[in-house]
Order: C-alpha cells, then structure tokens, then sequence
C-alpha cells in the first residue's frame, strides 16, 4: 500500500512539475470509458500533455492522492469536492492549488487551478491594454463610486487585470480598500480581504452588509 501511494504521488508530483514548467493556468485531469485524458491550460487554450503517466489503472489513485492532499472525503464519489494545498517549488516559489473534483459518467474527473503566490502583480501598463482603452479604465477606477464589471472565458486575463487593480490601488494609502471573494486566490498586503461561505450563511450579500455598517 505505501509503495502504491508513494507510486501515486511520484506521478502527481511530475505532472505538478510539468505545469508549473510550462507556465500553466489550470490542470485538467479527465476521465473516460477506456483512456485518461490530461489537459495544461496555457494562455487561455488547452493542449494534451501525453507525457504524463496518468491511465486506467492509475487514475483513482492519484485521485484519491489529490483528495486526501485537500482534505476531501475519499469514500465519497457521487458528488462533486473542491478543496485547495500549498507547495513550495525547490526554486523557493510557493503555490496555491486550488482543486474542483467532480464526478462524471466514468469516474471522477480533476480540474486543478495553479496560483503563484510568490509572483509580482503585473502593473496595468504591461497587460496588453490598447492605449485608449487603458486611459479610460484608469480614469474609470480613480472614481470614487461605481461599478466595474470584468468579464470573459477562463484565462482570459480577469483574475490578473483585478489583483494588478487592486495592487495599483492600494498604493493610495489613506482609502481602505475591502474585498469579498470566493475564493481569495492572492493575498495583497494592505487590502482587507474577506472569502464568502455560505454553508454559515456568510454570503456575498451578508458580507457587503458588514463591510457597509
């Protein structure tokens, strides 16, 4: 049994490795009738990663490695389980996995989201803004009310254009600058920063109240 989990774990540990190398977003880990399929996001697009040694006849182990790695139930397979871990690369860099388990018609299928949390935040002037349109967001962000939406598909940039937002802000140091997130994917020094849970009721409703009295 030990061999077999340290078996699992060598082969997670190698798919870890490869994302981060190649600057990935997000692992995908799917599950069919006869093969696995292992998917890196990068930039926004999915490519197959056929290097990676994840099979049939491994597949529920190293789901099974991943779950207990989140404090997930392992007995339980008919619903989906998210949960999150922390690794520090032998380079220094510490990242935050956060991890979706969800249970599909042939088994259960892995979607791991990779956040750098010894990264810098990219200033706004480097993200690729035309010109016009950077001047505009920048005037519309000074303003003391309003509502800013960033939307788009996954890795389309929103999660970086919101945290190099709020390190741009939060440099103004007489505002207090409050965030309600789920989940909170970068701690940003300075900024009050709250995750929801609504299993206690602590939703984003009730946490605006708060934040508000």
């Amino acid at each position: 049994l030990a061999k077999l989990r340290l078996q699992y774990e060598r082969v997670f540990n190698n798919l870890l490795h490869e994302a981060i190398r190649r600057r990935a977003s997000d692992i995908h880990i799917e599950n069919y009738e006869n093969f696995v399929v292992v998917r890196l996001r990068i930039d926004g697009l999915l490519y197959d990663a056929r290097t990676l040694r994840i099979v049939k006849s491994n597949i529920a182990g190293v789901v099974n490695f991943i779950k207990v790695l989140c404090e997930m139930n392992i007995t339980e397979r008919r619903v989906p389980q998210g949960g999150r871990f922390r690794k520090r690369t032998a380079s220094g860099e510490v990242f935050d996995f956060r991890v979706q388990v969800q249970p599909t018609l042939f088994g259960e299928n892995v979607v791991i989201r990779l956040l750098n949390q010894s990264a810098t935040f990219e200033p706004l002037v480097q993200l690729g803004f035309p010109r016009r349109e950077l001047e505009r967001y920048m005037r519309i962000i000074a303003n003391p009310s309003g509502l800013v939406l960033i939307t788009g598909p996954t890795g389309s940039g929103k999660t970086t254009t919101l945290y190099s937002t709020l390190d741009l802000l939060r440099r103004d140091t007489s505002k207090k600058i409050v965030t309600i997130e789920n989940p909170v994917e970068y701690s940003v020094p300075r900024i009050q920063q709250s995750q929801t849970l609504d299993v206690i009721g602590y939703t984003f409703a009730a946490a605006t109240r708060s934040s508000l009295r």
